[in-house]
């Protein structure tokens, strides 16, 4: 049983660490892409139970177009915003990003498909990046008990 945590520890921990870098990176570089004009195309808060306790998301979608090619989004920052955020705070993004809203997309100029309504880096984009070495020494620790 503890190799299986071992194994689930290191794989979730390199996972975490590999996107967390990727997250930073991203959102680092974000604040230097072009924009273009874009439109909401879908806008809803999901609200479900999971153990008794309301998680909330938000179903966004927009479209832009980059030199003549159209192009679909669904972020909003590279931020987790989703089911972290209070249901308050999701409908002030649903009031914000409502169907139909004029906003500018920040996107990738090498890869337009990534893409985002608001640039920039903050402590939170670091969550994953700091949850994968903590995965990592839990692996390590539960390694040293086999």
């Amino acid at each position: 049983m503890t190799l299986y945590a071992t194994l689930a520890c290191l794989l979730t921990g390199i996972f975490c660490t590999l996107m967390g870098i990727r997250q930073c990176f991203h959102a680092l570089a974000s604040s230097q892409w072009p924009s273009v004009p874009g439109t909401i195309i879908r806008s809803k808060l999901i609200t479900f139970n999971s153990d008794n306790t309301p998680t909330h998301s938000l179903d966004l979608r927009y479209q832009f177009n980059v030199n003549g090619q159209d192009y679909k989004g669904h972020r909003i920052s590279f931020r987790p915003i989703g089911n972290l955020a209070s249901r308050k705070s999701m409908e002030r993004y649903t009031e914000k990003y409502g169907k139909g809203a004029r906003v500018q997309v920040f996107y990738n100029p090498t890869n337009p498909k990534v893409a985002i309504l608001e640039p920039g880096f903050d402590w939170t984009v670091t969550i994953l990046f700091v949850l994968g070495p903590l995965f990592l020494w839990a692996a390590y620790m539960l390694n040293s008990n086999l």
